[in-house]
């Protein structure tokens, strides 16, 4: 049961909150952006929402909160609801992966383990929530081009680190390699970003 209140309790976080629109949420077309590049506009997701609301059984994927339609609102307003739905959705999905991963680290400390494991949460690519009128990635943007990389590394990584240099997902075997001791052989891609973890930043980067 425990399971289920806490997932019922995310769900219905955020409900009566408005969250911040991005600047750039009402950029419609080329003449306000210059793109002649669609991409994967925000109306793209309500059109999925309509859809998997008239036939939940036959749609691909299930979306919490349905059903979900737009069809009597202008096109100010249904860009608005629809960036309310992604971002609340997303942030209740960050909170129950927040969740676990607390149940993880939990799991950790009282096995002993934990001063002797390396966790690391990342992810393939940044997201559009909004910005620019998308959802979804498959545009060079700095939102897209971002992705989270958080590592507890008990006694060499100092909690609280920040570093800002520039890495690449390309780059985490040779990283985990190094972490584990192992030597990289040479036909791996990428480069060890350790040092760089550490706070010292090797002189070619």
């Amino acid at each position: 049961m425990k399971f289920f209140e806490n997932k019922i309790v995310i769900v219905a976080s955020y409900k009566d909150i408005e969250i911040p629109e991005p600047e750039s949420l009402f950029d419609f077309s080329p003449e306000t952006t210059g793109r002649s590049f669609k991409g994967q506009k925000l109306e793209n997701l309500g059109w999925r929402y309509e859809q998997a609301s008239n036939a939940p059984e036959k749609w691909w994927c299930e979306y919490p909160g349905l059903p979900f339609y737009t069809k009597d609102m202008d096109s100010i307003e249904a860009r608005k609801q629809i960036y309310q739905k992604l971002v609340k959705d997303f942030m209740r999905s960050g909170a129950a992966i927040d969740d676990n991963i607390g149940r993880i680290l939990d799991y950790l400390e009282t096995s002993g383990l934990a001063e002797n494991t390396i966790v690391i949460y990342s992810s393939d690519q940044g997201f559009f929530l909004g910005e620019h009128g998308f959802f979804d990635k498959r545009f060079m943007y700095e939102e897209s081009l971002k992705m989270p990389f958080v590592i507890r590394y008990p006694g060499v990584v100092k909690p609280g680190t920040i570093v800002n240099d520039i890495i690449s997902n390309i780059d985490f075997a040779p990283t985990l390699l190094d972490m584990a001791g192992v030597n990289i052989p040479e036909n791996v891609q990428g480069k060890s970003f350790f040092e760089n973890l550490k706070k010292n930043t090797p002189e070619d980067g």
